[in-house]
């Protein structure tokens, strides 16, 4: 019996990227076993409570998966990323997922991101300001 190879999942978004760009190494436990990475960073705009200060307005969390070391994959496991956010509106608050292509880029992600905020109507993250 031959096993089906199937073609490796090469992301341009690398750990390495996510330093780069502003993004800090936190613990990704809470999300299991196979995700090997969180990166957040902070997006801050508007004035703030102090003289040069600015309100948080929302985190970008990008995870790295690792699904290589899954047994149930078998030969077919491969590497990932997932990109989550939490807005916030006068209302309400909701999480808008990204889901991530071969080409994509860090900044494309942060620009999703930005212009979702403005189009929504978002407002400063009411939690931690």
């Amino acid at each position: 019996m031959t096993t089906k190879k199937t073609k490796s999942l090469d992301f341009k978004i690398t750990a390495a990227m996510l330093e780069k760009a502003g993004y800090r190494s936190s613990s990704a436990r809470h999300k299991g076993e196979y995700c090997t990475a969180l990166y957040q960073k902070t997006v801050r705009g508007g004035p703030g409570d102090y003289p040069g200060d600015t309100k948080k307005l929302y985190f970008i969390n990008f995870y790295l998966w690792d699904f290589t070391r899954a047994p149930a994959m078998g030969p077919t496991g491969h590497k990932s990323v997932s990109v989550e956010c939490r807005m916030y509106t006068e209302k309400a608050s909701f999480d808008l997922d990204y889901f991530v292509e071969r080409n994509d880029t860090i900044s494309k992600i942060e620009k999703f991101y930005a212009d979702a905020y403005v189009r929504m109507g978002c407002v400063p993250d009411k939690h931690n300001n």
